[in-house]
């Protein structure tokens, strides 16, 4: 697991209060992640969501932005633009 992004997840802010199951699948989702790029974020994201669910672990909407910035971490500047391009339409038909 990239020791970054580990230290990443344990000193944000954010994560202060989340559950230990919760904390233990963003660290094992973050190191799945590190290699991903637009063309598969989407998929990678809705697997994890869907395995999360199938252990009993609900994400709030906060959660899940802090899931797609751990996929967004490594992309290049355009893979990043073509991510939030995604993001915004799977949020604009999640409505």
């Amino acid at each position: 697991m990239n020791n970054n992004v580990s230290k990443l997840l344990l000193d944000n802010p954010a994560l202060k209060d989340i559950s230990p199951e919760k904390l233990k699948f963003l660290l094992e989702f973050s190191a799945q992640g590190k290699q991903s790029s637009t063309k598969d974020m989407m998929a990678m994201l809705m697997a994890a969501k869907a395995s999360a669910s199938d252990k009993g672990v609900e994400f709030s909407s906060d959660e899940m932005n802090l899931l797609m910035e751990i996929l967004k971490q490594n992309m290049s500047e355009e893979e990043r633009r073509k991510a939030d391009l995604i993001i915004s339409m799977f949020k604009k038909n999640k409505k």
